[in-house]
């Protein structure tokens, strides 16, 4: 009994040391950044994401660190796609400069879908300006839906523009988050522009925002 409890325990710790459990983000950064096979990069960022020190600061800053300079596209999307996963209020910041800066459309879309799920008033201005200005649709799109967290001013009038695109995915995703910030739905866009001018920006002159509506 004695004998096949040890080895329970035993079995159980060498599958938190090759799953990773335990390991430091230093630890991971030597791994990611000493090998040359992209493949494998992106493979161990995926891995990162599944442990508890992905939330820390730390393993944001790494992510932040490929995010923005990694040679491999695909090592770039994988850390965005972490530092959205992160939670961390930190992951802000290098997200809104990769949504900015980042040439590779994956990668911007996925910067633009990981800012729906880290928040913070510093997203505002570069998800509006790729919302309206981005020359593709998927990222307009993911900046769209993200859009549906953020109750601040200019927002909405944003996403009422956003309702006369002629591609359907965006015009869907401005819909849906219309609705969430407004608690309102219409099928058209002529009908939010009137919805708009007659109601004006709902958060306008708010001083403390309120969470969108569910």
């Amino acid at each position: 009994m004695k004998s096949s409890l040890v080895g329970l325990m035993y079995t159980l710790m060498i599958a938190l040391v090759l799953g990773g459990c335990g390991r430091g983000v230093d630890s991971w950064q030597e791994q990611i950044q000493s090998n040359d096979n992209p493949d494998l990069r992106r493979e161990a960022v995926l891995e990162l994401m599944e442990q508890r020190v992905s939330k820390s600061d730390k393993a944001v800053e790494l992510f932040a660190l490929l995010g923005e300079g990694d040679r491999d596209p695909t090592v770039r999307s994988a850390a965005v796609q972490g530092l959205g996963e992160s939670g961390n209020a930190k992951a802000v910041a290098p997200l809104t400069r990769i949504l900015t800066s980042e040439s590779d459309t994956q990668v911007r879309t996925d910067a633009a879908v990981a800012l729906g799920k880290v928040h913070g008033p510093g997203a505002v201005r570069p998800l509006l300006s790729r919302l309206r200005e981005d020359y593709i649709s998927e990222v307009q799109a993911a900046c769209a839906r993200s859009l549906g967290n953020y109750p601040y001013p200019g927002v909405v009038q944003a996403l009422v523009a956003a309702m006369l695109n002629d591609d359907f995915s965006i015009v869907f995703e401005a819909q849906q988050s219309l609705k969430k910030l407004t608690g309102v739905s219409f099928k058209t866009g002529r009908a939010w522009q009137a919805w708009l001018n007659e109601n004006g920006d709902p958060f306008g002159s708010a001083k403390v925002l309120a969470k969108p509506t569910k």
